[in-house]
């Protein structure tokens, strides 16, 4: 490296490096979990006041609970009190 610059810096000289003038560029991301979409509706919502909302919070510490299960054949035996989910 031999100076500080841009992403887009940093492809053009590859590119130039490459001997390539005709390129493009895509930005991939992760895809987001069912838990992350949840959460970035409720985020996303213009009334700020979901973001404390019980249910909320309530519906988070499951999604929590939930991604720590991870049997590879996805078996599992819980029941309701086990997963916290009646507690108000």
């Amino acid at each position: 490296m031999d100076e500080l610059g841009t992403l887009d810096d940093a492809v053009a000289v590859a590119a130039e490096l490459a001997s390539i003038s005709d390129y493009g560029t895509r930005h991939l991301s992760v895809p987001l979990s069912a838990r992350e979409m949840l959460l970035q509706q409720f985020f996303s919502d213009e009334n700020t006041r979901a973001v404390s909302h019980p249910l909320l919070l309530r519906m988070t510490a499951a999604w929590q609970q939930l991604e720590a299960l991870d049997d590879p054949l996805n078996t599992y035996a819980l029941c309701e009190g086990c997963l916290n989910l009646l507690d108000y």
